[in-house]
């Protein structure tokens, strides 16, 4: 063997050493074709129904209590005479027209009415309230039949008031074509002015 042939296996087998082994092959798990296998544990479609609310009967609510009525406010000065101690002021005589007195279904009942003298009246300021500051009460003797309406009271209070008297006698209509109306004759408020005026006179001169 020549010395060339030496060489070149001295340096064949010195590469061989130099090169690391190569790195094994790792075999990839084999996937199965075709769709994967349902889930052993049962799944429900269905959403679960919501359990029913227990039946509550609803508690029975207070009843509420009833206002009370608020009394009538009186008017400054003014306040309710008895029947004895009245001063009647006779205004029959004066200039007068017919009207109709008011709310006597409320205080009278269909007998008591046949009971009423219809030939005169008492006219007789009563205590009011803020919604009816003018108040005349209809009398017959010494029972309240009814009222005056709020309009004809409003022209008659303020010249019945300048008057010394507690209570004005009025004539009424005896007419009983309709028993369960009531007509009095109540004075125009020109005639009434000028008799006030004229009492007021006659007190002044005395």
């Amino acid at each position: 063997m020549g010395w060339f042939t030496k060489i070149r296996r001295k340096f064949s087998a010195s590469a061989t050493q130099d090169v690391a082994p190569a790195p094994a092959e790792v075999e990839s798990p084999v996937v199965a074709d075709g769709p994967a296998e349902p889930s052993s544990a049962p799944v429900s479609d269905v959403a679960p129904e919501a359990e029913p609310a227990p039946d509550v009967e609803p508690e029975p609510q207070p009843a509420p209590e009833p206002v009370a009525e608020s009394a009538p406010q009186p008017v400054p000065g003014v306040e309710p005479v008895a029947a004895a101690e009245r001063t009647v002021l006779d205004l029959s005589g004066v200039d007068s027209v017919r009207v109709r007195i008011v709310a006597t279904d409320v205080l009278l009942g269909e007998e008591e009415r046949e009971g009423v003298d219809r030939t005169e009246y008492l006219l007789v300021r009563e205590p009011a309230d803020v919604d009816a500051v003018s108040t005349l009460a209809v009398f017959n003797g010494e029972r309240k039949i009814g009222y005056l309406s709020p309009a004809k009271a409003d022209l008659l209070v303020p010249l019945l008031d300048s008057m010394p008297a507690d209570a004005f006698r009025i004539a009424g209509d005896p007419d009983v074509t309709k028993p369960e109306q009531f007509w009095a004759f109540i004075p125009r408020v020109p005639a009434l002015r000028a008799h006030a005026q004229s009492l007021l006179v006659d007190s002044a001169a005395r």
